[in-house]
């Protein structure tokens, strides 16, 4: 039977970069994920992870509690991330014609409500 060779993506190339670097990081994001409330199958956003990842990396020397970093770090991007995508969002459907037709339906509304 063969072994399927699964191609490491960028995600997990950082990941296995910081943890041979000496620091946990999977423990870390488990034990941030159950600080949030979040199942276990959660996955952070790959942007995410690969930012922070790749700020540790820069300024791992000068960082004092890699815990403790990495919570707090995690944590902002994360919320930044998905902000982002929210505005994203709310972007791209003022382009659809549903929005139109939900104004139409609201100004004949009131309209009949005038007349």
């Amino acid at each position: 039977m063969e072994k399927v060779k699964q191609q490491k993506t960028k995600e997990d190339i950082i990941l296995s970069s910081v943890y041979s670097s000496g620091f946990n990081i999977y423990q870390c994001i488990n034990r941030l994920k159950k600080q949030l409330g979040l199942v276990k199958t959660f996955k952070f956003p790959e942007k995410v992870i690969i930012k922070v990842c790749t700020q540790y990396a820069k300024d791992r020397k000068s960082i004092r509690n890699q815990w403790s970093w990495f919570i707090k770090v995690f944590a902002r991007e994360s919320e930044k991330y998905h902000a982002k995508e929210n505005i994203r969002i709310n972007e791209e459907s003022k382009g659809l014609s549903l929005n139109e037709d939900i104004k139409k339906l609201i100004q004949n509304l009131a309209n009949r409500r005038k007349g």
